[in-house]
């Protein structure tokens, strides 16, 4: 159960990231990438592009791992 309470924030955040690249990033280089083939810059309309999230920090590391190891509920 803990472990899947520590897997879910780091999970939205990849699904986030992901809606990011497809919905903002990728329009924005696509019509780069256009407007340079345009004017001559670049020989193909289409550039290929690697997308890279940024690595999950925790903040906690030793309470993360108690977590996993202790299913108990935290108290306030």
């Amino acid at each position: 159960m803990a472990e899947q309470n520590i897997a879910l924030p780091r999970q939205a955040r990849a699904a986030e990231a992901g809606a990011q690249i497809s919905k903002f990033l990728q329009p924005i280089w696509d019509s780069f990438c256009e407007a340079a083939w345009l004017a001559g810059k670049i020989p193909d309309r289409t550039v290929p592009v690697e997308w890279h999230l940024r690595k999950f920090e925790r903040v906690d590391p030793l309470k993360d791992a108690a977590a996993v190891v202790d299913d108990s509920p935290t108290k306030d």
